[in-house]
């Protein structure tokens, strides 16, 4: 998107001033008072953190990586940090058997709904926002999403794996209402992310980084526009941690 295109809410807010780094700022706001009280403290600070960014005409990317859980959003998080992108991550979730390097998840996504200027925290980042939420990211800021896609069958098998694994009970629905659900909800997602004026989107095909993750860490460097690491997001994939796969895929190493 064109700089001139970005989305402005300089009317949200007439100055600030910041006296000393010990000093708090010093906010002048205009507009109405549901408006300015909506966010609460916490949030309204992320939010004149983003219009000052606005203002100064300074916006700085976030990339966004999402999917469906289990379409490979892990390893893509991993990709991009090798490739030389820092994540946005608090570390509360580590690597287990289900993901034996690791999730590289922020907990502060699920609360995006109530918080959605939260994300101002991954600016110049990399964080992982599942599918479902991908509604709440707020302007003014710009993304880039890298969006995984992964056979459905796959990804729910993928699901009720790790529930078993985590000793969970995996529900009994049959499998073709939970493709059907799925489908649709992807159907939305894509039909409202294509809506977005502050969005860029590259769909990324899983099996395809499993198998050729050089030609697919080269695609999602030009898409990023940086110069990023292709050898080091190359390495990142090992084709023994592909486990559930359908199709022709279930045949290939």
């Amino acid at each position: 998107m064109q700089r001139e295109d970005r989305p402005k809410s300089v009317s949200s807010l007439v100055a600030a001033f910041c006296f000393a780094s010990r000093v708090p700022i010093l906010l002048i706001l205009v507009g109405s008072a549901e408006k300015t009280t909506h966010f609460g403290l916490s949030g309204m600070a992320h939010f004149v953190q983003g219009t000052l960014i606005t203002i100064f005409d300074e916006v700085f990317m976030i990339t966004v990586v999402s999917g469906l859980p289990r379409s490979g959003t892990s390893l893509m998080m991993q990709m991009i940090v090798a490739g030389g992108i820092p994540a946005l991550t608090d570390g509360l979730r580590s690597a287990d058997e289900n993901n034996l390097k690791g999730y590289l998840e922020w907990e502060s996504a699920k609360a995006l709904p109530q918080s959605p200027t939260a994300i101002a925290a991954a600016e110049g980042k990399v964080v992982k926002v599942i599918s479902a939420l991908l509604r709440s990211l707020p302007g003014p800021f710009e993304y880039q999403v890298i969006f995984m896609c992964r056979p459905l069958e796959e990804v729910i098998t993928s699901q009720n794996r790790m529930l078993e694994r985590l000793g969970r009970e995996v529900a009994p629905a049959p499998q073709a209402s939970v493709v059907t659900a799925f489908t649709n909800h992807l159907k939305e997602v894509k039909k409202w992310l294509a809506e977005q004026p502050n969005m860029s989107v590259l769909y990324v095909d899983y099996p395809a980084v499993v198998q050729q993750p050089a030609v697919e860490s080269a695609r999602i460097s030009e898409f990023l526009g940086q110069s990023l690491n292709v050898e080091f997001m190359t390495a990142q994939v090992e084709k023994s941690l592909y486990r559930e796969r359908s199709g022709a895929m279930a045949g290939k190493s």
